[in-house]
C-alpha cells in the first residue's frame, strides 16, 4: 500500500505537522507580482506578512547578509543542510 489511511495522516500530522520555511516572497497576497521589486523590499514585505499571520506552520528562515554569519550557519549544520540562499 502506498499511501496511509486517512486516520493515520490526521494522527501524523498532529504528531509532527509540517512546517514551511519562507525566505522570499514573489507574489504579494492579492496576487501582484513583486518579482521587480529588490530581495530587501520582498523580505520586509514577507516579514510583514508573518507578523500578522496566525500559523504556527509559517517560519520565516534566518536571515544574514554578512558572510562570516553564513559561514557559521552552515558549519553548525553539521551537513544537515544543502546550502543556503
Amino acid at each position: 500500500r502506498l499511501h496511509p489511511a486517512e486516520s493515520r495522516i490526521r494522527k501524523l500530522s498532529i504528531e509532527t505537522p509540517a512546517r514551511l520555511i519562507l525566505f522570499d516572497m514573489l507574489v504579494a497576497p492579492g496576487g501582484k507580482t513583486m518579482l521587480e521589486r529588490p530581495l530587501q523590499a520582498r523580505r520586509e514585505a514577507l516579514e510583514a506578512f508573518l507578523s500578522k499571520a496566525a500559523n504556527p506552520g509559517l517560519q520565516l528562515s534566518p536571515s544574514t547578509t554578512n558572510v562570516a554569519t553564513a559561514r557559521q550557519w552552515l558549519q553548525g549544520a553539521g551537513g544537515s543542510t544543502d546550502g543556503v540562499v
